[in-house]
């Protein structure tokens, strides 16, 4: 996921309140153009760029990441994406999940069960 630094700079505004003045930082939507507080954007990254090498275990694997991250406002997040909200990777899993036929579900819960026996069968060959 892109992180929540954006390649479009933030502009300062100041207020003044009963409490005293204050500062916050403003962005505009890349879409309408619409201006926002930092907290209230969405994030998205546009394009890939090759950062370099991830290491796993013994294995090399190319690494990349978002060339830019630009900034959209909810509505047009949803209505560009459909997205209305940050959803955690448990709610991304039980929403593909109920996404899936029977026959999906049954390879996906089979392969899952498979990759644990081997686990477990690579830790009984080390004892």
């Amino acid at each position: 996921m892109p992180s929540r630094e954006a390649t479009e700079t933030t502009e300062t505004q100041h207020a003044e309140t009963a409490h005293g003045p204050i500062e916050y930082e403003t962005v505009r939507c890349a879409n309408c153009r619409h201006e926002m507080q930092t907290d209230d954007v969405i994030p998205v990254g546009v394009g890939l760029r090759e950062t370099g090498d991830l290491f796993l275990g013994e294995q090399t694997r190319d690494a990349y990441t978002a060339d830019e991250v630009v900034h959209l406002c909810s509505y047009c997040a949803e209505s560009t994406f459909g997205y209305d909200g940050p959803a955690s990777g448990f709610d991304r899993l039980t929403a593909t999940a109920t996404w899936l036929s029977p026959t999906e579900r049954a390879v996906l819960l089979l392969g899952s069960l498979a990759l644990l026996a081997l686990l477990a069968l690579n830790l009984l060959a080390f004892l």
